[in-house]
């Protein structure tokens, strides 16, 4: 097993299934997305956005012809990016 670290920033606020961040999304416990009302568990949502962060780098890049590495999403820039 290896552990990945992924910069945790929104993660509870986007919605898995569209991608739209709002923190008016986020209602306590539950998820309810204002752009596509998908619904959801919040800690469950934010969880699945924490493993499609992690497992990302592995992926190429839609449309890109790149893998992340190659087109400055891979884990690395992820990192970089997040503040101290």
């Amino acid at each position: 097993a290896k552990l990945i670290e992924v910069a945790p920033t929104n993660t509870s606020r986007t919605c898995v299934e569209c991608g739209h961040v709002a923190a008016a999304s986020r209602k306590g416990r539950r998820f309810c997305c204002v752009a596509c009302g998908h619904e959801a568990d919040a800690d469950v949502n934010a969880a699945i956005n924490i493993l499609r962060r992690g497992t990302s780098w592995r992926m190429p890049v839609e449309g890109s012809g790149h893998a992340p590495d190659e087109a400055g999403t891979g884990p690395e820039q992820i990192l970089m990016d997040r503040p101290s």
